[in-house]
């Protein structure tokens, strides 16, 4: 006689209108289940391996494990009469006029466990067929249990109409793990867990999320016009700034070339003779607006005892748009003003006042640093940086004593943009405002001289006195008072 059909396994079996496992039945055909999925009778084997069902007498299919499962993630909510829900949180994000993404965030619900009233399985309500709605006072929660089928965009829409909360349990991933799936792992999953739990419907959120977009868009507004008010600040100090370049420009290649000449050799302390670094004959050309001499000055001045190259040093091309602004560029018919500046530059490498800078990554065009010792005769109050050895201390370290040393930079450095209109403040109509205006505005927390003293020296070489610079750092509260009147040099 022909025995029973091999079938299709399944994890659980229908007994009384009850899904049960094969731990809780007798073995074989005695076991007197069915199939929840196609109501076939069912045989519990309770193997040494995995205890199953499986058909009697025909095969079943895979959506007979699958309806098993559908019916048991119900079952577990039946018994439980509660489940863990997850919490509802909403976002907004947005852009601010300089491309930075802002998020707001807001919390609708917290995870938090639900103990029902009652809970009822297979509920009809507007069109719908809901897997549990369990019940709490007047509010009821609708549960749909997914294991083949998602609720679609239709379901979803009926849903949102019914205006009662909905959550979808995920068991999609439970039928592939096979006829040894247990029914404490189904009922973990839909009583206690929340990573596989998915809100459908949460009354209020459209309104929240509303709300939460608008009081993100009113705080980006309010970001916005501060960066348009930063920026158009900006525009307008680069812009004086500009003008005030300008204007020292067209003020300085306005006066004779004796008083430039004059002034010149007051600000590198050129006697009556010419220093070595100046070679009139050599570097002679029309194609300059200055006599050579004094363009040669300014240019010494300018790129190698102010020091400009020190940090990250200058190109030719810095050398012709500086020359442009301050000596003056023309056409000259078969001369080359910039292959004269060049050769200037190349002059006072030779010499040792100026030092080619190793290559960047990427970069190929030739950079010109000062060297850290030059030897060079830079201008007397800029060697007087180095201030007088006042006294020794014990153990034989020169300490320095110095009035210029009462003051160091202030830890908190004020907004650039605040920064920039006080200094246009401060300043408006200083003979001085230029070169403190660009010197400033190279300066930031990270980027600046060790001490407020190496700052001031470096602009009494442009011609501003030390205690006018220290006073307007004080004014912009740039430095404050040091904490010691001696330092270790």
């Amino acid at each position: 006689m022909r025995g029973p059909i091999t079938s299709v396994r399944i994890p659980f079996g229908l007994l009384g209108g009850r899904m049960v496992s094969p731990a809780e039945v007798v073995s074989g055909l005695a076991c007197g289940c069915v199939c929840p999925g196609c109501g076939a009778a069912l045989v519990a084997r309770k193997g040494s391996i995995a205890w199953c069902f499986a058909h009697h007498a025909k095969t079943g299919s895979e959506s007979c494990s699958e309806s098993a499962i559908h019916a048991v993630g119900k079952q577990v909510i039946l018994d439980a009469n509660a489940l863990v829900v997850p919490a509802y949180i909403i976002e907004a994000s947005g852009p601010t006029v300089d491309g930075e993404i802002h998020y707001s965030h807001r919390v609708l619900g917290v995870a938090r466990r639900i103990r029902f009233d009652h809970a009822i399985g297979e509920v009809s309500e507007g069109g719908l067929r809901i897997d549990v709605v369990g019940y709490k006072g007047q509010r009821r929660l609708l549960l749909e249990i997914f294991v083949t089928h998602r609720v679609d965009a239709d379901k979803l829409r009926k849903l949102q109409e019914l205006g009662a909360p909905a959550l979808e349990i995920d068991l999609s991933d439970m039928p592939r793990m096979g006829a040894g799936l247990v029914l404490e792992e189904v009922r973990k999953r839909v009583i206690d867990g929340n990573s596989h739990k998915n809100w459908l419907v949460f009354p209020g959120e459209q309104a929240a999320r509303i709300e939460l977009e608008q009081q993100l868009k009113t705080e980006i507004d309010a970001k916005n016009k501060k960066i348009l008010r930063e920026e158009e600040a900006s525009r307008r100090r680069t812009s004086e700034l500009e003008r005030i370049r300008i204007a020292n420009h067209s003020a300085y290649r306005a006066l004779p070339d004796e008083e430039k000449e004059r002034q010149w050799r007051k600000t590198l302390q050129i006697g009556d003779g010419w220093p070595d670094y100046i070679a009139p004959s050599t570097f002679d050309t029309p194609g300059l607006e200055t006599p050579t001499r004094l363009w040669q000055a300014l240019l010494f001045q300018n790129f190698v005892d102010r020091r400009k190259g020190i940090k990250e040093g200058f190109t030719i091309d810095h050398v012709v748009t500086w020359a442009r602004e301050w000596i003056g560029v023309k056409r000259a018919p078969g001369r080359d003003p910039i292959g004269v500046l060049r050769r200037y530059v190349a002059f006072l490498e030779a010499r040792n006042y100026l030092a080619k800078s190793p290559f960047r990554p990427n970069e190929s065009t030739v950079r010109y640093i000062v060297p850290a010792d030059p030897q060079t005769k830079i201008s007397a109050v800029v060697r007087a940086k180095a201030a007088e050895i006042k006294s020794v201390g014990a153990g034989g370290r020169a300490m320095v004593q110095s009035a210029e040393h009462r003051w160091q930079w202030n830890e908190k450095w004020p907004r650039r943009a605040v920064l920039y209109e006080e200094i246009h403040t401060q300043l408006q109509g200083s003979e001085h405002q230029e070169a403190l205006s660009e010197a400033v505005d190279a300066l930031g927390p990270l980027d600046r001289p060790e001490t407020p003293d190496e700052f001031g020296h470096q602009l009494v070489a442009q011609g501003v006195p030390h205690p006018f610079t220290m006073e307007m750092l004080k004014r912009l509260d740039l430095i404050v008072p040091h904490t010691k009147r001696y330092r270790p040099i």
